[in-house]
């Protein structure tokens, strides 16, 4: 029983692999997509980050976390 369910589960994920190779690489159809260059991700990033700690700082004391102090 355990191998027929293992065999059933083996057969079921290969099938799920092989689905998706079909739609790794674009068809006739597929509209081009261009990327961002990476400085100005890294300069998003960097906003966002800076964003984040300064969130986390001016909560501090809002929660009901115990925290080491820094």
């Amino acid at each position: 029983m355990v191998a027929t369910t293992m065999s059933t589960l083996c057969v079921a994920f290969f099938a799920l692999i092989t689905s998706n190779f079909r739609n790794l690489y674009p068809k006739e159809g597929d509209g081009q997509v261009d990327s961002k260059a990476l400085e100005d991700l890294q300069i998003q990033i960097d906003d966002y980050i800076i964003q984040f700690i300064n969130f986390i700082k001016n909560n501090r004391g809002k929660t009901w976390l115990r925290l080491e102090p820094s």
